[in-house]
């Protein structure tokens, strides 16, 4: 009855697990830095900078997922980087990418702060976020701003154009 009782405890633990794996993956900055550096290939990369507790990056979180579904057969590519701390990553970040059924590739960063890295993204950033860096063939943009959809449209336009 013991190994019984054991034994379901541990299902739940295996399928969130599973679940952790799926919506979100934690990488290093420096393989970040060089995914950065080796991407001049003709894919769009949109690269938004966004935290759970920051009421701005989720009012615009919307808009990037809708431009991830929308461009899914075309060569751009949505990454949602998270600012929210390691402590965060296994209640909140998790909880809230499942709530919202978050579609997009969700990134952190292991054992950085941002003062540490914040520069080598962008020297104008002063890390407020929501941020975004557009990177396509080689060439960085970034915006340290909210955006709205069309406001999206709009550079991808001027970007691939």
């Amino acid at each position: 009855m013991l190994r019984l009782r054991f034994g379901l405890y541990l299902i739940p633990l295996l399928f969130s697990a599973h679940l952790y794996a799926q919506n979100f993956k934690p990488v290093q900055f420096a393989d970040f830095e060089k995914f950065l550096a080796e991407n001049n290939n003709d894919t769009l990369y949109v690269i938004n900078f966004w935290a759970t507790w920051c009421k701005p990056c989720i009012e615009e979180l919307p808009y990037f997922e809708k431009l991830n579904a929308e461009t899914q057969h075309e060569k751009i590519k949505v990454i949602l980087v998270s600012m929210d701390t390691e402590s965060r990553w296994g209640n909140a970040l998790t909880e809230f990418i499942q709530k919202r059924n978050v579609q997009s590739e969700v990134r952190s960063f292991y054992n950085k702060k941002p003062i540490d890295w914040i520069d080598r993204i962008s020297p104008e950033w002063s890390g407020a976020i929501p941020a975004t860096l557009f990177l396509y063939k080689g060439n960085k943009t970034f915006h340290e701003k909210e955006f709205t959809y069309e406001e999206l449209q709009t550079i991808i336009q001027q970007l691939k154009f």
